[in-house]
């Protein structure tokens, strides 16, 4: 929804809206702009209405009129100030854009099927995930769709436990994810990796260059469409039979297709799906999928929001308390260039050892990372959010020695923010205020719920 914000805009807007009822007095009377926690305080300055109830209908009506407009007029002087003028010009606190990628669509042309009569002009061996990925807005194939996907859950459910369920390579579906984006293979996949089988799978199968073109209007709404048709399947089809590896590079090939510049809240929902069940194919070699992700998590993208969009699809996901806080630190050796403190076999240690070990980067590391982030409040924000994404109450026993740590890092930076928390700092720190006052507040329960034990 657009909201105009010049100043004649607001002004026209506010002297449009029509008071029939004094009750709205009320509503007005606590109308502010506040800046609590920095330097500067700002209030729409109001006279009191506690007196008008005494007065008749007409008087109140009156007063009432009196009071917009005195707090019209309020407003527009604050608009028309110097301070006003700082606060819009102060892109930290209100720019929340991130450096948005452009993969989709990144090839020079895309085929698909546009009527009936083109499905003649398809070659070669095809299964009906092949064609459902040759389909158009005109021409979707939902049908084919549905009972495939029908089939794969009837079929996880119906087939013994003792029975092993082979899904798609790991080559298999990084194709079908890069022909629906419309996209190269290097596009999602870590560099200096290569898979020469995705490639001839795309080549071979799935690039039917007999088709009709998909004019450059229509590509990415299909590619949208088709993205979210090869992530439904992804959530649920048994991928055991892929290695730890495989599966990590195949959660890191999603992510990168969510920070695209077309990419939209559907896309991501269906992300976290899908990445649930990838995260949790096997329960024996999940440590092992999450200790490969963690080592190339901070390669998806060289803007941290990027990857805070990414850990925040990550959590969606259900995939558990541990796997953000193993990303997070993960981040913050990478961004401190501390790789002394990178933890050491990960993948044969207790839950409790592992979220320990992690915290214990965090304890390490978060001060070295605001500290390169000193002059830039905006990354320092975006760190402070991944950090309460990480904090989660329902992480594994932390220790009463670790939490004294944790909290005595959030009480440190918490008395260094306030110093200067001008408008850059004050959203740091409420941010970190409140993430303080959560995790002691969970602390306190916890120590409850020991004592009572």
């Amino acid at each position: 929804v657009y909201m105009p914000t010049g100043i004649e805009d607001i002004v026209k807007n506010a002297q449009l809206a029509n008071y029939n009822e004094l009750m709205f007095e009320d509503d007005l009377e606590n109308l502010s702009l506040s800046f609590d926690d920095s330097s500067d305080s700002f209030r729409f300055q109001m006279t009191s209405t506690n007196d008008a109830h005494l007065n008749s209908p007409d008087q109140q009506r009156e007063d009432g009129t009196k009071h917009i407009k005195s707090t019209i007029k309020s407003a527009k002087e604050f608009i028309e100030s110097d301070a006003f003028a700082t606060i819009t010009k102060d892109k930290v606190t209100v720019d929340g854009e991130r450096e948005k990628l452009n993969i989709m669509c990144s090839t020079p042309e895309h085929h698909a099927i546009l009527s009936s009569k083109d499905k003649s002009s398809i070659r070669g061996h095809i299964c009906s995930m092949d064609l459902i990925l040759m389909a158009s807005r005109d021409i979707p194939f939902s049908d084919v769709f549905d009972k495939a996907l029908r089939d794969i859950v009837r079929g996880r459910r119906n087939i013994p436990l003792k029975r092993s369920v082979v899904g798609p390579e790991v080559h298999v579906c990084l194709a079908w994810l890069c022909h629906a984006a419309q996209c190269s293979v290097s596009d999602l996949v870590p560099k200096g990796e290569i898979f020469p089988e995705a490639e001839r799978y795309i080549h071979e199968r799935l690039e039917q260059k007999e088709l009709p073109t998909v004019l450059g209007k229509d590509r990415t709404e299909l590619a949208i469409f088709q993205i979210c048709r090869v992530l439904d399947m992804l959530s649920v089809f048994d991928l055991r039979s892929q290695s730890p590896v495989d599966r990590s590079i195949l959660i890191y090939a999603i992510c990168r297709l969510i920070l695209d510049k077309s990419s939209c809240c559907t896309m991501q929902y269906r992300a976290s799906i899908a990445i649930e069940n990838i995260l949790n194919a096997s329960s024996l070699t999940r440590r092992a999928t999450l200790v490969e992700l963690t080592s190339i998590f901070p390669l998806i993208s060289d803007d941290v929001k990027n990857l805070q969009l990414c850990l925040e699809v990550i959590r969606q996901s259900n995939a558990g308390p541990s796997c953000c806080l193993s990303l997070f630190s993960s981040l913050l050796i990478h961004l401190s260039e501390r790789a002394e403190c990178e933890p050491n076999a990960l993948d044969n240690i207790s839950d409790e050892e592992f979220d320990d070990a992690n915290l214990g980067v965090i304890v390490d590391v978060l001060d070295d990372v605001l500290d390169i982030y000193e002059n830039d409040e905006k990354k320092k924000c975006v760190i402070l959010v991944m950090l309460d994404i990480s904090l989660q109450p329902l992480l594994h026993g932390i220790s009463r020695k670790r939490r004294k740590q944790i909290t005595d890092l959030l009480q440190r930076l918490k008395c260094e923010m306030s110093i200067d928390a001008g408008p850059n700092g004050a959203l740091n720190y409420r941010i970190l205020r409140n993430l303080m006052d959560r995790f002691e507040i969970q602390s306190t329960s916890e120590t409850r719920d020991l004592v009572v034990e």
